[in-house]
């Protein structure tokens, strides 16, 4: 068992090495962080710059954060959201950036 306790960690390890050397794309909310799924375990990472607020093409650090390389593009952004569920809803107010809404 502890076998399967080390090969589990070596394989997470080299997953995340991975992970730093490749570019990912998430929401980002200014002063908030993103979480990344490795073999089903959720990583969190700060994001840097932590004013940065919107779509961002991101590349992970050893050291738990995620630095901020560009803005994702419209093409980009609905890759990512072409296989998640649709929801209609109605803008009801807005407020600054952000809006209130209800299903339809």
């Amino acid at each position: 068992m502890a076998g399967d306790a080390r090969e589990i960690i070596a394989r997470l390890t080299r997953q995340e090495r991975e992970l730093a050397s490749r570019e990912f794309l998430a929401p980002v909310l200014a002063g908030g962080g993103v979480l990344v799924r490795l073999s089903g375990l959720v990583a969190r990472y700060r994001v840097d710059p932590d004013w940065f607020e919107g779509w961002a093409i991101l590349r992970a650090r050893a050291d738990g954060v995620a630095d901020v390389l560009r803005e994702a593009g419209l093409a980009e952004i609905e890759q990512y959201l072409r296989p998640l569920a649709r929801y209609r809803m109605l803008l009801v107010e807005r407020a600054g950036r952000c809006w209130s809404g209800t299903a339809a």
